[in-house]
């Protein structure tokens, strides 16, 4: 327990070392929300619930959370959720990093990402930034221009509304899911007409010759108010014990927020697409034509060995 402490009191002081995060250039304040985490199951054994995806060292010295942080350099500093178990590695990932979090939240099991996002808009809820919601088990070839086309879609994204970010298929994979687009166009965004969740690669096929549609990044734009607002609508049960989960805090994110573990326990393990994206009313898409790969299998990573970097 003394070696955790140490650990915690490390990364407090390193956040705390960081200047004040800044907007970015065209003027939307866009905040990271980098999601570190995992049961560490679907690699196993190269991972294991002790060391999830996000820590690994996969293709270069940086671990994959590592390189998600260097991603986002430009936009303001990241809110990083992860598990208080986990504080050894995130210590590690951060030594020597350029960029640094504006937050560590710290989770006291894993609930999935619908709790822990949530738990981070609550965090967020005074600042009130545009949240880019963001795995960090994604390989993604060109990070500058995955920023700029963030950037050119954040500009474009609508308050009380949720852009999720799809990719420009190169293929039809049942590996992944789908956004369909819809009709309707807002600027450099579409409606979204639904989310396909992994279907066999016939259908995947008329889906991207048919309709247009995309890969699923699970990566998302929204603002932390307008996220508290649809939750408690959408999934009040969720909304309410990830509320009282989060300590009071007055005006800005602290360094670290630790969430109250009796009540966050009791949460229900769901994702954010069940509980928010496939039920909100306001959503778009904004399309991404960069090379990008999910680490969620074997054959992920091989793909991205070969295809991404």
């Amino acid at each position: 327990m003394h070696g955790i402490k140490s650990i915690l009191r490390m990364i407090t002081s390193r956040i705390r070392m960081q200047p004040e995060s800044h907007k970015s250039k065209c003027g939307v304040q866009i905040t990271p929300v980098i999601l570190a985490g995992g049961r560490g199951r679907r690699l196993w054994p190269l991972t294991t619930v002790l060391k999830p995806k996000p820590f690994l060292k996969l293709f270069s010295k940086h671990s994959l959370l590592q390189k998600t942080i260097l991603r986002v350099r430009g936009f303001d500093d990241p809110v990083i959720v992860t598990e208080r178990a986990y504080a050894a590695y995130l210590g590690n990932a951060l030594d020597g990093n350029s960029c640094q979090p504006k937050s560590v939240i710290y989770e006291p099991v894993g609930r999935n990402t619908g709790p822990a996002i949530l738990a981070a808009a609550f965090v967020l809820r005074h600042e009130n930034p545009l949240m880019l919601v963001m795995p960090s088990d994604h390989v993604i070839g060109d990070d500058g221009q995955f920023r700029r086309q963030v950037q050119a879609i954040a500009e474009d994204h609508a308050r009380g509304s949720i852009t999720v970010l799809g990719i420009s298929p190169r293929c039809a994979n049942p590996h992944l899911g789908y956004i369909v687009p819809g009709d309707g166009e807002a600027g450099v965004l579409s409606s979204v007409a639904a989310f396909v969740e992994k279907p066999d690669i016939a259908r995947a096929e008329r889906l991207i010759a048919e309709r247009g549609a995309l890969w699923h990044s699970g990566m998302f734009l929204c603002h932390a108010q307008d996220l508290c607002v649809m939750a408690e609508e959408l999934a009040p049960e969720m909304y309410g014990a990830a509320r009282d989960a989060v300590p009071d805090i007055a005006g800005r994110a602290q360094p670290e927020v630790f969430l109250d573990e009796n009540t966050y326990v009791n949460i229900p393990s769901i994702s954010i697409d069940y509980t928010i994206l496939e039920k909100a009313v306001n959503r778009f898409v904004g399309v991404l034509n960069v090379k990008w790969c999910d680490i969620g299998t074997w054959r992920g990573m091989v793909r991205a060995l070969f295809k991404v970097r």
